[in-house]
């Protein structure tokens, strides 16, 4: 993700019901360049956006506008909001 502009989009992972632990670990060991918010087993916030599958990415733009939420996170999806970005 280092050849994209971070000044234009953010990517957010979201995860559910998964251990803390584990997600910390995952994060560790393979140094994922995205915050990510573990939310237990409050799904409020997955009502809200409409997620319903976890892990959970969203990308938003610099104003914060939700360009993406998928449960695949690849470098397609983030070049394609890049490009309607640009």
């Amino acid at each position: 993700m280092e050849k994209y502009d971070a000044d234009k989009f953010v990517v957010l992972g979201v995860d559910f019901q998964d251990k803390r632990e584990h997600i910390q670990k995952v994060f560790e060991e393979k140094k994922l360049p995205w915050r990510s918010f573990f939310m237990g087993d409050d799904f409020s916030f997955a009502d809200k956006v409409g997620a319903e599958l976890f892990p959970t990415y969203i990308v938003l733009d610099k104003d914060l506008k939700m360009r993406s939420l998928t449960n695949k996170l690849d470098y397609d999806t983030i070049e394609e909001c890049v490009q309607e970005l640009n």
